[in-house]
């Protein structure tokens, strides 16, 4: 038996030249002819499934939330609209599916007496569980957030009456725990993201108004829960963010939240702060992008790979590309990749895959925006690029990115002028797997 192994170093060479990212499939839909339909989230799962959620509107009605399934050919496997409260508009921006299959799905819906925040459960034929509601209350909504512990208990994180507000909740829908957060400067608090760690331990960031008497001024705050509910510890990042130019973003490593946020600015210009959190709520490093005062970084996604390294994805004016910075476990920068799909460039959401490639959408140009799709690999080299324009005239605006287990890639974007989801997926790298040359993983 002969066995032809090709030299890592070649291999190597070839993923330096950046190549178009092959596209498997793209599929489109709308709930009608005449519909205006737009994705808002899209989600993978283990069992080689698509989740797409979004919002879709018959003309003389209103937005109602859509759950669309595929399997991993691009077959539509069922479609699920949520009713809603007749004549209420629903807006359900979030996507989270667990290790069984379950389906989650939050966001803000429409009442008879104003609106709520609601997580939606689906069964994985499509059949919707349960839903729960929690009406809101102050100024305009923010969006709610929600997550998913190993426990499968699923947490909503929203703001009502200028707070910051956390349910736990049962897997029949019961509130396990609720908690209210109000900084001790009592000015308007609004929570951005959520994370549950390795512990179960559940993680809330946000900003808070850190002088009620100066709309502008905020501090990022980081608030720990443990599985119980109570609170371990509260983390604040002083700062002046002029009518909140970002939200702060979050992921845990093991037992520890990291946070990128922007609580200081340059010259008006925003700046990505990234930092870890220990169990005290100390700082543990603290890395600030970028290094000079001409250039600004808005945090839109921070992740992990499995040995800890940190993932930050900005949205950048100059360079206008598609940008993330790696921080070594030890918090010194690894390095920083700008990826120019062609023109300008925004970057709008991120993900990495099990190799620790991350994976970056974009929107591309600006008289006519289309989308732009980006691998970096864990080296930050560019692995390739592709664009994707839904129709020749109009524009397609990238919403979400996902990766499954087998490394493809799939991005969700609102075609225009017609108003339709599409759901693309891209082709996983041939990449050398660890454990020596010539051995492969095949892309699929």
């Amino acid at each position: 038996m002969k066995t032809v192994a090709f030299p890592l170093a070649l291999m190597l060479l070839n993923l330096t030249q950046a190549q178009t990212i092959t596209r498997n499939w793209e599929r489109r839909w709308a709930q009608a002819a005449n519909s205006i339909d737009e994705p808002l989230k899209v989600a993978a799962s283990g069992n080689e499934a698509v989740y797409v959620c979004g919002k879709t509107r018959i003309p003389g009605s209103v937005d109602k939330s859509v759950l669309l399934k595929y399997d991993g050919a691009g077959n539509l496997l069922w479609t699920s609209i949520y009713p809603g409260v007749a004549g209420q508009t629903d807006e359900l921006n979030q996507l989270v599916v667990d290790e069984d299959g379950n389906v989650f799905v939050g966001g803000i819906a429409g009442s008879l007496t104003g609106q709520d925040a609601i997580v939606l459960k689906y069964a994985p034929s499509g059949v919707l569980d349960w839903e729960a509601r929690f009406p809101l209350s102050g100024l305009a909504p923010y969006f709610p957030v929600i997550a998913v512990g190993s426990d499968r208990m699923p947490l909503l994180s929203y703001a009502s009456n200028g707070d910051m507000q956390l349910a736990k909740l049962s897997a029949q829908g019961a509130v396990v725990w609720h908690r209210s957060f109000d900084a001790p400067t009592h000015g308007i608090d609004i929570p951005s993201d959520l994370a549950v760690d390795a512990f179960g331990n559940v993680v809330q960031t946000g900003v808070c108004q850190s002088d009620p008497n100066q709309s502008f001024k905020h501090a990022t705050f980081t608030l720990k829960y443990s599985l119980a509910g109570d609170l371990l510890w509260t983390q604040v990042e002083n700062g002046f963010i002029d009518n909140v130019v970002s939200f702060p973003v979050l992921t845990t490593h093991g037992g520890i939240p990291i946070v990128a946020a922007d609580p200081e600015s340059t010259f008006g210009l925003p700046v990505t702060l990234t930092y870890p959190i220990d169990d005290s709520g100390h700082e543990i490093w603290r890395q600030r992008w970028p290094d000079n005062n001409q250039a600004d970084a808005a945090p839109i996604r921070v992740r992990t790979d499995s040995r800890g390294n940190v993932y930050v994805a900005t949205q950048q004016v100059s360079p206008s590309d598609l940008t993330v910075v790696k921080y070594r476990v030890d918090g010194t920068r690894a390095w920083v990749t700008n990826v120019d799909i062609g023109g300008f460039d925004n970057t709008v959401d991120m993900t990495l895959d099990s190799r620790a490639n991350t994976w970056l959408l974009g929107q591309n140009g600006m008289s006519s925006i289309g989308a732009g799709l980006a691998a970096v690999s864990a080296s930050g080299l560019v692995l390739g690029k592709a664009t994707y324009k839904g129709e020749s005239t109009g524009n397609t605006l990238p919403i979400s990115v996902a990766v499954d287990p087998l490394g493809r890639a799939y991005i969700a974007c609102a075609v225009y002028p017609g108003g339709d989801v599409a759901l693309l997926q891209y082709k996983a790298f041939l990449l050398p797997v660890p454990g020596g040359p010539g051995h492969r993983i095949n892309p699929r």
